[in-house]
This record gives structure tokens, sequence and C-alpha cells, in this order.
């Protein structure tokens, strides 16, 4: 119980830096082109102004934004495997088809990468090779898009840096020092990185910053946008009239629009899916009260044809990904029951062609 106690501060303490990085940031003002900087407006994607951060902790749903190349033919029953991406149930983190040891939360994942938090902090991995990271910050680490390279903050007395790694390897490819003094700096907090051409993005109170790790030159971010990107690389950009859209970097750093994003959203395929919870009702777990969707509707991006994929009766979703095209995993715990263990909590899985969700786990 210690150590769900602890795991429990940290989220807490996460949440706050989130909190603290959102009013110390600047919403920019709406430029001359149509789509200025992020809006959101639903209940769950709290206001961009908070970017990349966003996508740690949604209104008590864990966000994990994944993409599978690999087709497989539709099912014809929901399988009871444990999940193909790594993933967290309770506070179980599995991987390659089995536990990792100890308690974990807040797992994303690109490609066989993943990062997953700790009570002793952040922790990243290819398959279940596992490295800690040390170096006093609370930053969620970055992974690109084809998860060969994640980037991470580290601090020193008043210092920060980013460094990038490639994955296969831990090979630093680069370190960066975040510029800035005084409240400029410790608003500023990594956003994205991008790959094969390995860019940073680190946004700040006045702009993004792109660093270019192979020249070592650094520029503001050319579009007048700020950025809520997701986990798996994409960038979501938003203006304040709460229209939201798919964005895409150049190698020159630039922005550009390719395809507008429903109004309200709580996960993103880059198989061209997004995904918004339905039925929330409000739950306990642990110290924590949050709010939790008890069914999903999905659809491709531009369709208005949903899809309503309901969660068993008496059951609602505290975690959700996108494990395959068509499938999504949940993290499963009971509602209508009083205060939600760990114990509770089980693996369900949604078969988007079956329009059905099932409990898989034990």
């Amino acid at each position: 119980m210690a150590e769900m106690t602890e795991l429990e501060e940290i989220e807490s303490m996460l949440r706050g830096e989130l909190v603290g990085v959102a009013e110390s940031l600047r919403v920019p003002p709406q430029p001359a082109t149509p789509h200025g900087a992020p809006s959101a407006s639903h209940r769950w994607i709290v206001p961009v102004a908070i970017a990349a951060a966003v996508v740690l902790v949604l209104g008590g749903i864990t966000l994990v934004l994944q993409h599978r190349s690999d087709r497989t033919p539709p099912p014809t029953t929901i399988p009871k495997s444990l999940p193909l991406i790594p993933f967290t149930v309770g506070r179980t983190l599995y991987v390659d088809g089995s536990a990792m040891p100890g308690a974990w939360s807040t797992a994303t994942t690109a490609g066989d990468s993943w990062v997953a938090a700790q009570k002793d902090g952040w922790w990243w991995g290819v398959g279940r090779d596992a490295h800690r990271i040390t170096g006093g910050s609370h930053a969620m680490p970055r992974l690109s898009s084809d998860s060969r390279v994640i980037a991470i903050e580290r601090r020193t007395g008043s210092s920060r840096h980013i460094e990038v790694r490639a994955t296969d390897s831990n090979r630093l490819l680069g370190r960066w020092r975040v510029p800035g003094k005084g409240r400029e700096a410790s608003a500023a907090f990594l956003a994205a990185v991008t790959s094969p051409h390995v860019m940073v993005f680190v946004e700040g109170v006045r702009n993004t910053q792109v660093w270019d790790v192979a020249s070592g030159r650094t520029h503001p971010m050319k579009a007048p946008y700020a950025l809520m990107p997701t986990d798996n690389g994409q960038m979501v950009l938003g203006d304040i009239h709460g229209r939201q859209w798919l964005g895409s970097i150049d190698d020159s750093g630039r922005m550009h629009l390719t395809k507008q994003l429903p109004k309200e959203f709580d996960a993103l395929s880059t198989d061209g899916w997004y995904l918004r919870g339905i039925g929330v009702t409000p739950i306990q777990s642990g110290s924590n009260h949050d709010r939790v969707p008890t069914g999903f509707v999905v659809a491709p991006v531009g369709s208005t044809g949903l899809t309503r994929l309901d969660l068993p009766s008496g059951w609602g979703a505290q975690g959700v990904a996108w494990e395959a095209p068509g499938r999504i995993v949940a993290d499963g715990i009971p509602i209508g029951h009083g205060k939600v263990t760990i114990a509770q909590h089980r693996l369900i899985r949604c078969v988007v062609s079956l329009k059905r969700c099932a409990v898989v786990g034990d």
C-alpha cells in the first residue's frame, strides 16, 4: 500500500506541474491566417496552453496514442490475450506479453519503445530492456513517432538540459541547454521530438524553440501556432475558435496543417481514427476523485459516421490505447461499488468491427 501512496504522490505532483505550466504560458494572439494557437473546450482535454503535457493525464483518463503498421484480418471474437503494446492495467505494466517488475503508471508507447513512471521517476525501454531516467526532472520524456529516438530533460541546479538518445543503443545523439532565466526558463518544457530528421521542440512563454540536433542550431518555430503533440509524434493544432487540426513538420521546422479534427476527441491513432469517451461517471480511485467514461465513440477523421462501443455493464475506463487498427485496450475499473482498489483493475478490449467490448483480464 505504501508504494501505491508514493505513486499517487508522483501523479499529484505531475498534475500540479502541468497546472503551473498552464498558468505561466502566454496564449498567443490570433494570427492573420485562419488558424491560430491551440484551444480546447471539452471536459477532458484541458486548455491547450498546457500543450504537450496535456497527454499525460486528461481528467483521470490516461491517453496513449499508438500506431501499428501490421494489418491483420478483423477478428470474429474478442481476443483474450495480454496487450500487444506496452500498457498499464492498475499498476502493472505489460510488455511483450508479460508483466514488468514493480508498480507502474502512465505508460506511453511508439512502436516497441515505451515510457512509464515508477515511484522513483521516469523509465523508458525497448521491449523488456528498461532504463531508469536520472537527473531530477519530472518532465515527461518524448518518443519520436518512428520510436527511434527519445528526448529526455535533465536538471542540474537551476540549469535544464535536453538530451536525445537512440532507443536501439541508448547512444547519445546530442545535448542542449534550455535557454532563458527565471520564470522564462522554468516555464519552458519539452514538447516533442521528430525522426529521422531529429528536431526537438521546447515550448516556452513567448515561442516554441526548435533544436536541430544534427546541426546544433536553434530557431523559433516557423509558424504562428503553439502545438499540442501526441506521444506518437503527431502534432495537433487548435485555434481560438475551438477548431483543431492535424499538423506536420517539414525539415526546416515549419508547421503545416493537414486535416481538421473533431472539436472533441480523447485519443488519436496514426491510421486515421479518433476516439472520444462517453457516459462519463465519477469514481474514487485511491485518494483521487476522477471521472471516467463508460464507453467510447470512434470514427475515421473527417467522417460523420460514429461507431459506439459500450463497456461491459458496471465498468469504466481509467486508461485507453489504440492497440492495433480497429482494436482498443482499456484499464477497466468497476463503478458503482464504492472506492476502487488497484486489485480491482482489469484489462478490457474493444473490437470496432464487432461493436463490442469485453473484460478479458482475470
